[in-house]
């Protein structure tokens, strides 16, 4: 199977989600995160609500994880990505408290 060689190759310890348990799997999380921000997005606007998917990913992407203290996005990219905001008000000065990249591996894991 190439996908099982690719994931050898990378060191990739591939989980499969057990069927009878779909709430294990992580996008049953988002979906539930999602559901009732879609239903309050078709409730004020019942056409327009697909044109604001991007704007609530980059949110869910951007929104600290209680767990972790970090958002997905800082994880993934050890850095913080540039709100709208950003764009207006100038640079805060660099911290150095931030994670080393060993503590985010760990996050990842």
């Amino acid at each position: 199977n190439v996908f099982t060689q690719l994931c050898d190759l990378l060191g990739i310890h591939h989980q499969r989600t057990p069927l009878y348990h779909p709430q294990s799997n992580l996008s049953e999380r988002i979906n539930r995160t999602l559901k009732p921000i879609l239903a309050s997005l078709a409730h004020n606007d019942s056409k327009g609500w697909d044109l604001k998917l991007s704007q609530i990913a980059f949110a869910l992407r951007t929104a600290p994880s209680e767990s972790t203290d970090n958002s997905p996005a800082f994880l993934m990219f050890g850095r913080r990505p540039r709100q709208p905001l950003d764009l207006i008000l100038p640079s805060p000065p660099v911290s150095d408290d931030l994670p080393s990249s060993n503590e985010l591996s760990a996050y990842r894991k």
